[in-house]
């Protein structure tokens, strides 16, 4: 554990060699916090920066060994390390939260707005959608998005309205 006195003195001027973010006025080698990819490891009477232990670890600011946050295409583990994001996800907080889907899938949003961190297909008539399977973003050959009387797309696709067309996805109407 960390021992430092309460009214302990910090400063931003640290040894150049000691990768400390902050440290005590008078140890400069005596890390408080540690520089982006390095993570404390701190016992009794000594406190230092040293690099991120596990593969594909981005920030470990607390303990060194202990990942907080992994590279893209790698999420934390419950044990602190990182490992590949699952399947069609590009990146993701935790191996099993998802923030980004491949092309053509989708991270589900909840009902109240909030991401559910699962990954899914999008439909048929869908190359891309967003939240949910039906809210398509782009359409596949031969489909368009349908446009509403506003101009807003619906989300919803439909077969090209112009004859011969092949692509109009971003509008049906359109080729």
């Amino acid at each position: 554990a960390l021992f430092m006195p309460k009214d302990a003195n910090t400063t931003q001027e640290c040894d150049p060699e000691s990768n400390c973010f902050e440290c005590l006025v008078e140890n400069t080698k005596y890390c408080v916090s540690c520089n982006k990819g390095n993570g404390l490891q701190t016992d009794e009477s000594t406190s230092v920066c040293k690099p991120c232990y596990h593969s594909y670890c981005e920030e470990c600011y607390d303990k060194y060994d202990q990942c907080q946050k992994c590279e893209k295409g790698y999420g934390v583990t419950d044990q602190g390390w990182c490992d590949y994001c699952y399947s069609h996800c590009l990146e993701c907080s935790t191996t099993n939260f998802c923030i980004t889907a491949e092309f053509g899938y989708y991270v589900e949003i909840n009902s109240d707005g909030s991401s559910s961190g699962n990954v899914y297909q999008c439909s048929n008539q869908c190359l891309d959608c967003y939240g949910s399977s039906n809210n398509c973003t782009m359409c596949a050959s031969y489909y368009g998005l349908i446009i509403d009387e506003n101009g807003i797309s619906t989300g919803q696709c439909e077969t090209c309205k112009i004859g011969s067309c092949s692509n109009c996805s971003v509008n049906s109407q359109h080729c």
